[in-house]
């Protein structure tokens, strides 16, 4: 399982270009170093307002710079310490190239590690209850 939510703090709305990069940067990265099919990667892109992002209390605010926020679920035990360091530095270069070095030092990555018996395809849960696939 790769499930990527990625948040970002800006003040100007992401243009359709820089999402895609997102995306596909995100995606292309972590399936080559997690050895994961690119077509089961699920990459989410959401904006907030940075007046609603803070950092020790205190809004980030409009500054030049964007917060972005990488959470990454990957299915427990798959990813080695080696592996989870690479996606870090890919994925801080991939938030460099898209917002062209301007990163805010509140920006995080995060690794998320669920059971597999605790993560299905909601498709599969149409089959029935006892019927569903645990991701893996």
């Amino acid at each position: 399982m790769l499930n990527v939510n990625i948040q970002v703090a800006d003040p100007y709305p992401l243009g359709d270009e820089e999402v895609r990069g997102l995306m596909s940067g995100t995606t292309l990265a972590l399936t080559e170093i997690f050895a994961t099919d690119p077509e089961t990667a699920v990459v989410r892109v959401a904006q907030a307002d940075p007046g609603f992002w803070s950092v020790g209390g205190q809004p980030i605010g409009r500054t030049s710079k964007r917060a972005a926020q990488f959470d990454i679920y990957l299915t427990k035990g798959t990813a080695t310490p080696k592996q989870l360091k690479a996606a870090m530095g890919a994925l801080s270069k991939v938030a460099a190239t898209v917002f062209g070095g301007w990163v805010h030092d509140a920006s995080t990555i995060t690794f998320h590690e669920v059971d597999a018996k605790m993560a299905c395809s909601i498709g599969d849960l149409a089959a029935g209850p006892s019927d569903f696939k645990a991701v893996a």
